[in-house]
């Protein structure tokens, strides 16, 4: 997701009857992404990706996705 030149990452979750905006983290200011994601059930997923840290050195994002935990 982009707004004004700068990107977030966002994740979606299926209810059962609609898909529900997640709240995620987003550690830079200006640039963040999630690449991909694995999920071991319906309920467990972990995304990675990375974000520009201080001096725009490139590092790792990783984020999890656990029902009911």
């Amino acid at each position: 997701m982009t707004s004004t030149g700068r990107i977030y990452t966002f994740a979606d979750a299926w209810d059962g009857r609609a898909w529900v905006l997640q709240q995620t983290v987003n550690p830079s200011k200006t640039n963040n992404n999630l690449s991909g994601v694995a999920c071991t059930s319906a309920t467990d997923c972990t995304a990675a990706g990375g974000y520009a840290g201080p001096g725009s050195v490139a590092l790792s994002l990783v984020e999890r996705y656990s029902a009911g935990r």
